[in-house]
């Protein structure tokens, strides 16, 4: 076994190259940073659970069995809600692989129809059906038409299946969404959005210019209106507008990077999350908080004290 080696870096990019019946693979607590996808293409099986270096996966699409697949990071299994945007990206590279998989499910879906049509007696709907269908195809070779002054054959009728009236794109899309993946994203960590909301996405924008412009004029107005004998009253004030300043850019930064991630945020989600920006993000905000909370309290003592 591979998994449990911390030690395990690096894969060479054909480390599984040339083995064909490879369905289960566990690289879960090795601290590899990418993962090669040739010989993978037939996994049923992924599990890269605590693996906090893999940062980034390879295209869903290099997977065409895969069934079940347990990752570190919950973003990871937003790749199989939106698979869509690699179907119809990455220059037609994985093209083939999107139409190996259309067929494959498009086959079984005909093998399934036609055992449940062996399985139940036709319907008095479907006989009925047959009759017209048969009184429709004497009537017309009764007619004496010309080639030319026929309709173009419809696809059912020189022997194309089912199959391939079904929208590739849906298809491989309902694949990969009906794929076991853990961990699932969650109101903490969304596919789409930093903030979830269409309301709150375009409120958050006045009330962070607000925080920080509004903080702002607090401070000028104090310093107008100072008078030495309310100088420890002012400080507090001074100290509450800076909590309440610094909740503002708190907001700012994430009203900012919610519109870069542009609803595509699970593609930047593990950068930002394990980056420097968040973690300073995170900082303001359980720093406004505490200083908002502390400066209340002795402006409410400051206050009970003096009356």
């Amino acid at each position: 076994a591979i998994n449990n080696n911390v030690e395990l870096t690096d894969l060479s990019t054909d480390a599984f190259k040339g083995i064909t019946e490879l369905h289960h693979l566990d690289l879960s607590d090795t601290s590899i940073s990418v993962l090669p996808i040739i010989g993978l293409k037939n996994l049923k099986s992924l599990a890269l659970q605590n693996v906090p270096t893999l940062k980034r996966l390879p295209p869903v699409l290099s997977f065409t069995h895969l069934e079940t697949a347990h990752f570190t990071y919950a973003h990871h299994c937003c790749l199989f809600k939106h698979v869509d945007d690699v179907v119809e990206g990455e220059n037609g590279l994985y093209k083939n692989n999107a139409q190996e998989i259309h067929h494959r499910i498009c086959k079984q879906r005909e093998i399934s129809r036609k055992r449940r049509e062996a399985s139940y007696p036709p319907s008095t709907s479907d006989l009925w059906s047959s009759l017209m269908e048969q009184w429709f195809r004497d009537t017309d070779d009764q007619l004496d038409l010309d080639d030319d002054d026929l309709p173009a054959f419809d696809p059912s009728e020189i022997g194309a299946t089912r199959c391939l009236a079904v929208e590739e794109v849906a298809t491989v899309q309902g694949f990969y969404q009906n794929i076991t993946c853990t961990p699932q994203p969650d109101a903490f960590n969304p596919c789409e959005n930093i903030v979830g909301l269409w309301v709150l996405r375009k409120a958050i924008w006045p009330v962070c210019m607000a925080a920080i412009v509004g903080n702002v004029l607090v401070w000028v107005i104090l310093g107008l209106a100072f008078e030495k004998r309310m100088r420890v009253h002012y400080l507090f004030m001074i100290n509450l507008a800076i909590a309440d300043l610094i909740t503002g850019v708190y907001l700012a930064v994430l009203a900012v990077q919610d519109v870069r991630t542009g609803d595509e945020y699970y593609r930047h989600a593990v950068s930002w999350q394990t980056g420097w920006g968040c973690s300073m993000a995170g900082f303001f905000a359980v720093l406004s908080s505490e200083l908002s909370i502390i400066s209340m309290f002795f402006i409410a003592f400051e206050m009970a004290y003096n009356t």
